[in-house]
Formats: C-alpha cells, structure tokens, sequence
C-alpha cells in the first residue's frame, strides 16, 4: 500500500521480455519511469491517466498499476557475455560475504585478508592466461617460426623483428587490458558529507549485519588502494614475465647485471603490492585506516610500477641479450610461474577453510553457528566454498584461453615428443 487510500497493482513479465507499454495497454510516450533504468525500471503511466480511470476520492480506496520490467538484463548483445570472464572475481567479493558470524576475531580477520590475497591472486591468473595466448604461444613460439607467422598480417611483421622487440611488442596487448580495467573500476571516492567508515570486514555473532548499517556503501578509500595493489601486481608481473627470457640468455656481464636489476626491482614491487594487500590497515574495510602518508605510498607504487615496466620493455626492445632465433619452445619462467600460482593459491584456499572453522569455534551445542534464529548454509563453510569455484572458474577459463589460441594458430600437441613428429 502507498499513500493510506492507495493500493498498488505491481506487474512483473516472465521471460518472453513483454515491454512495459503492453502491461499497461498504454502508448510509450504517455509512460514515466519511476525508477531504474531502461535495462531494468519500474513504469506507471502518466498522473493524468491515473487520476481518470481511478479518481482520487476523501475515504476510498484508489488502485495504480505498475510494472517493473526487467527484459534489458537479459537481452542485448552477445558481447555483453564477456563479463563472464570476470566471474571467477564476481565469486571471490562475494564469498567474503557469505561468511558466518564468528566468536572469535583474529581468525575471522585473518580469513578476510586471505580473501583479499586471493583475490590478487585471481588478477595474476589473468595476467598468465593472457600472457599464455599472446606471450607464450603466439609471439614467442609462432613468432619465431616462418611457417606459422607467415600467414597472419600482424605476426607476420612480429616475425621479421628480433625476438626483443617481439616480447615488448607482445606485451603491449596485456598493459591496454590492465588499463581498460583500471579505468572500468574506477570511482568516485572523494570525501562526501557522510564521512563515517563503512563497517569492518569482520562480523562477530553480537554484532549486526554490515548489510543492516546505513553506513555500509560510505565511500570507502581502502578500494582504490586495493585497485591500485592489483594494477601493480599486474604491472609488476608482466614485466617479470618478460625479463625471464632475458635473464636466462644473458645473466653475465653489464647486459646480465642490468636483466638481473631489473627483474629484482620488479619482484620487489610485486611483493610490496602482496605485502600491501594483506595489511587490513592499508586494504582492509571500515577499521583502523591507512594514514594520508601511506595512501599515497600505494598511489605512486602504481606509478612506479608502470614506470618499471615501459623502463623493462624499452631495454629487453634494444638490450636485453636475447636470441633472435630460438627453437621453438615454452617461455622462460611462464610455467614455474603458474605452477608457484596455483600452489599458492591452494594454500590460502586451505588457510580460507582452516580459519573460518576456527572463526567458529566455541559455539555452543544446539545453537546455530550464525547466532539466534540463524543458521548457515553448509554448515558456515559457504564463503570458502563460493571462493573455491571462483578459483576453478578461473582457472578453467584460463585453460580455455591458452588452448584456443593453440589451436587457432596451430595445431595442439601435449609433449615435445609429439611435437617434433609434426
């Protein structure tokens, strides 16, 4: 009911998408958006239609129609299906809050910041994927064999250049995405009128809901930080990547002394961005917050690591020592670096589990484990079950990736063996 005398007639489509003129069997231009958007609004038909077909009478009751139409969300274009390699990220802030409320803080709090390092983790299985279907198999193993480069335009001018430019060129594709997600993920977070912190990312069983607190969306500077972390990683990562191969071929005299520099000073920019991502103080929600001082630290970080990488690039392009024509093999340190990855992220999967039990502990018998009138779904373990499918989501969508560029570009084997059978 709206307005004492007013019932409200809520209309809702099905999946065939009927457009909101049609519920209301009225003209398109005669109809105000309530709410929403055009993928998803609520519809009423003018005030003056409205106020003739059910005047407005002292002691009656009045009925208004409208309609919520939701069609636009599931319809459009079939690139709007590309979110879905965002996914495996999608699950892994969910799972955060799908955690049960815990007795005890320190392991609860210790699961959020393994949440939050997994999470990083994931932007580093994007990076391998994609470095497996441009870096790995297309520039460096296509790039350096006549017969494969030849037949496609832009390889086929990677081909003719040595195998330094190849890598900087290739690795140009990668920096685009990483700065298409920084600027999609972007927003505002200037201070507004309402400068109270959002709740904090640990929820104990005598606390309420963060979903209960009016001050649960309050902008939140600990998100750009943690943006500019993952960026960094990114940065950091890739050009690692890329000063594998370098640092294997040439790793003696000034060539080697600078390859070896170089690839140090990135790992120490990727490993700050780790060690800046599990500290609740810098990247956590709502609690104690990062002083102005370190905000900015985490801010130019992210510059710095772009500035290391073009510094990376332009070198391995002119300096780096490696071989122009190689036998075609994997990419140096590409699958050390997914095997460490993965063995990584089982671990703090195992630790996600591992602490949220223990976040649990002491609950007493016959009580939910969520408190009075409350019980979780698998037991309190749905947040670490919704970050494991997250992490085989993943993991799936970047075998997929490296696979289909394999065979796109040419034909797939499993070993050498087969290899040189070809």
């Amino acid at each position: 009911m709206s307005g004492g005398k007013t019932v409200v007639e809520l209309r809702v489509h099905g999946v065939s998408g009927t457009p909101p003129e049609a519920m209301l069997n009225c003209p398109t231009e005669l109809l105000e958006r309530q709410s929403g958007d055009a993928e998803a609004g609520f519809y009423r038909r003018s005030a003056w239609i409205d106020d003739a077909a059910s005047p407005p009478v002292d002691g009656k009751w009045r009925r208004l129609m409208e309609v919520y139409s939701w069609g636009g969300l599931t319809s459009g274009r079939a690139s709007r299906a590309l979110w879905l390699l965002l996914l495996p990220f999608t699950l892994i802030n969910l799972a955060h809050w799908m955690l049960p409320p815990a007795n005890h803080r320190l392991p609860a709090a210790v699961v959020v910041a393994l949440l939050r390092l997994l999470a990083l983790s994931f932007t580093l299985t994007l990076l391998l994927a994609m470095a497996v279907a441009v870096l790995d198999i297309t520039v460096w193993q296509c790039g350096s064999m006549d017969f494969c480069s030849a037949g496609w335009g832009p390889l086929a001018f990677l081909g003719e250049r040595s195998t330094g430019v190849r890598l900087a060129l290739g690795a140009l594709p990668l920096i685009v995405v990483i700065l298409m997600l920084w600027f999609l993920g972007r927003e505002d977070t200037s201070p507004g009128a309402d400068t109270k912190a959002p709740p904090d990312g640990v929820v104990l069983r005598s606390e309420l809901s963060p979903l209960g607190k009016t001050a649960f969306w309050n902008r939140d500077l600990s998100v750009p930080r943690m943006r500019a972390c993952h960026v960094t990683a990114w940065t950091a990562g890739l050009a690692a990547l890329v000063l594998a191969a370098p640092v294997k071929y040439t790793h003696s005299g000034a060539a080697g002394a600078v390859n070896i520099g170089l690839l140090s000073t990135n790992l120490v920019i990727l490993g700050l961005a780790v060690a800046a991502t599990a500290t609740p103080s810098v990247t956590g929600r709502g609690g104690t917050q990062a002083s102005d001082a370190m905000h900015r630290a985490v801010m130019v970080l992210r510059w710095i690591a772009l500035g290391a990488l073009g510094v990376t690039l332009a070198w391995v392009a002119v300096k780096g020592g490696v071989p122009d024509r190689l036998v075609a093999s994997f990419l140096p340190g590409l699958r050390s670096s997914i095997f460490w990855l993965l063995a990584t992220q089982a671990l703090l999967l195992i630790g996600v589990f591992v602490g949220t039990a223990l976040s649990m502990r002491g609950t007493p018998k016959g009580r939910p484990r969520g408190g009075d009138g409350y019980r979780p779904t698998l037991r309190g373990f749905t947040g670490p079950f919704v970050a494991l499918v997250g992490w085989l989501l993943g993991g799936g969508l970047s075998v997929g990736g490296g696979l289909w560029a394999a065979q796109t570009l040419g034909t797939l084997v499993f070993s050498s063996g087969d290899a040189a059978k070809q």
